[in-house]
């Protein structure tokens, strides 16, 4: 019988609050909460949005990124298949470059709502990760990544949760706003 026991861990990384649930099964996620403030032009969420709808621009959200490769799913200006190929310079005394690549499954400027895949470079399955603005002018971004996990992979929900706090925390750093 599968393990309907969830587990559920709490964090912060700097004003970015995340949680870990991992249950029932192999099932896991991380959703980051970020608030921000009000105060920019036209709004804080439209700027926000700006920076979070623009799948290409990962630079400004991780800014140890060394390398990026953009590739369209058509001659369109359409993102919906776009996939985008990274590498990330190595953690102080690391060697090796980290990688991944992603793809844009779903872009909904109504709902400020984004999502992508990973195709390959996470030590996860199945993984999924929305983005969504709340808010019209002071604003929270909900970052929630899920996927499957193992018994050798469950350890990287925690690395997974603080890169994405940090990244939610560079678009504030980004757009003066911490």
């Amino acid at each position: 019988m599968p393990d309907s026991k969830i587990t559920t861990r709490d964090g912060a990384v700097g004003a970015a609050r995340y949680r870990i649930e991992q249950g029932p099964g192999d099932h896991a996620s991380v959703t980051v909460h970020r608030r921000y403030a009000a105060g920019l032009a036209p709004s804080t969420a439209a700027c926000i949005w700006r920076v979070v709808a623009d799948f290409g621009s990962i630079k400004v959200l991780f800014p140890s990124l060394v390398r990026l490769y953009l590739t369209y799913p058509d001659e369109s200006t359409k993102q919906i298949g776009l996939v985008r190929d990274m590498a990330f310079a190595p953690p102080p005394g690391g060697r090796d470059l980290a990688a991944g690549v992603e793809q844009l499954v779903e872009l909904d400027d109504r709902r400020r709502k984004l999502a992508y895949i990973s195709v390959l470079g996470l030590p996860l399955r199945d993984y999924r990760s929305e983005m969504t603005v709340v808010g019209e002018d002071a604003c929270e971004l909900v970052w929630q990544s899920t996927c499957r996990v193992t018994a050798e992979s469950a350890a990287f929900l925690d690395t997974l949760a603080s890169i994405l706090a940090g990244g939610s925390n560079q678009i504030a750093t980004h757009l003066g706003l911490s």
